[in-house]
């Protein structure tokens, strides 16, 4: 079977805003948002499974992952949109990274704190809850697609440009498509490929902290900088080398956004 393919105004009593991160791409795709969700759903507690079901209804994780790209052309969202992606120059060091994260400044690392407090608070509504878990699925996901974590100078890729088997694009859509599309999988046949985690995967993705996350992907963004900059005409050689990343990414991300879930709903 094959598939195709800040908090600062938008909030209000009774929703929560949400929008796509950038004008010309959608962070992982359709696709790799769900394989994402469609993971961690296979490693919920029973009580998360009970919690999530409770505010969702018959929608899957899965089926969820991807509603802010949906909601996009919705102005009203447009303020959202610096929620799914926080920009780190070269050069840093994880205690750098974790200062970045834990000031005020509105990015991705600001919007999961806010969903996870929506999440854990008995007060929200229900409508606000869903949007707001809604948005941590997509979150999670963002987090861990390494263009997300990219350089501010070229907005995390999206102007170095490339070319994906001689077909223009550029280093953020290659990340967020070109590579996991060209595998023409379904992403619960992804899914299940992938999700396979090794005892040392499942402790690296153990922690909550998005912090500890960038740091640890941080190094991987650098690899795909340095790689591009030595070559823009991608094909299979590219696919070889960097096709374990992408999948490692995935299920990282996959991990990691169950364990964010399960902590709230422990």
């Amino acid at each position: 079977m094959k598939s195709s393919k800040v908090f600062l105004v938008v909030f209000s009593a009774f929703f929560l805003t949400s929008n796509l991160f950038s004008i010309t791409c959608n962070a992982w795709g359709k696709t790799g948002h769900r394989i994402v969700g469609e993971i961690a759903d296979r490693h919920l507690s029973k009580k998360a499974k009970k919690a999530i079901k409770q505010i969702l209804g018959p929608e899957s994780m899965a089926m969820v992952s991807d509603w802010p790209d949906f909601i996009k052309s919705d102005k009203k969202y447009d303020s959202t949109q610096v929620w799914h992606y926080i920009n780190f120059e070269d050069g840093l060091t994880c205690d750098q990274i974790n200062h970045r994260c834990a000031d005020d400044s509105v990015n991705l690392a600001f919007a999961l704190r806010k969903m996870t407090a929506i999440l854990k608070d008995k007060n929200s509504s229900v409508a606000l809850k869903k949007d707001a878990l809604r948005f941590i699925i997509h979150l999670v996901g963002d987090a861990n697609q390494p263009m997300h974590i990219g350089r501010p100078g070229d907005r995390g890729g999206n102007d170095v440009k490339m070319t994906w088997f001689k077909k223009p694009t550029n280093l953020h859509r290659v990340w967020d498509e070109d590579l996991l599309e060209s595998q023409d999988l379904s992403y619960t046949e992804y899914a299940t490929a992938i999700n396979h985690p090794t005892n040392a995967q499942k402790e690296l993705c153990r922690s909550t902290d998005p912090a500890e996350w960038f740091c640890d992907n941080y190094t991987v963004t650098k690899k795909l900088y340095q790689y591009a900059e030595k070559e823009s005409d991608l094909g299979y050689r590219y696919n070889y080398d960097f096709l374990s990343t992408l999948n490692e990414q995935l299920l990282k991300g996959g991990l990691r956004l169950a364990n964010v879930l399960n902590e709230i709903y422990q």
